[in-house]
């Protein structure tokens, strides 16, 4: 992908950065996540990352990280995985953790930290749910993600009333 450059000439773009970047704007997506979720869940259990300003850049092509980040990333994703967010102290985030998905290979495996850093490079092909789809939806901002919430609770609370 060629990009304009601020002040001059195109940028090119890798193509695995694209792909890397695209799978996790349409994963954030498919959970209904914000790009704060993951700096949420780092600052209540301690994990060094991956912060939000990481998250950013990493879905806008631009990121270029070191190997801690990919180490996060997985930690992150294996706490999805083992629902394993019990130390997240927000109510609204921990609910959006239980509710996610991590990122996992085909054979239903989470990404491990090396499968993060194969995807950025181009030594792994993103799982068949994540291929095709032309322009991944974005991820959500904090207030959809507490519109989208409130429905659910709002949608609850009826058939609750009902019942």
């Amino acid at each position: 992908m060629t990009k304009m450059g601020v002040n001059g000439p195109a940028v090119s773009v890798p193509a695995e950065r694209e792909v890397f970047g695209d799978v996790l704007k349409a994963w954030f997506a498919r959970n209904g996540w914000p790009q704060s979720i993951t700096e949420a869940w780092a600052k209540s259990c301690g994990s060094p990352g991956p912060w939000a300003s990481q998250i950013s850049p990493a879905i806008n092509y631009k990121l270029d990280p070191k190997a801690a980040f990919f180490v996060s990333l997985a930690n992150f994703n294996q706490a999805v995985a083992e629902r394993n967010v019990l130390s997240v102290t927000n109510e609204r985030v921990r609910n959006l953790l239980l509710k996610g998905e991590p990122l996992c290979h085909d054979s239903g495996v989470p990404f491990a930290a090396e499968d993060f850093f194969k995807l950025f490079v181009g030594l792994l092909e993103p799982p068949a749910e994540y291929l095709g789809e032309p322009e991944p939806s974005r991820p959500v901002s904090e207030v959809e993600a507490l519109r989208k919430e409130m429905d659910e609770l709002k949608a609850l609370l009826r058939k609750q009333q009902q019942g």
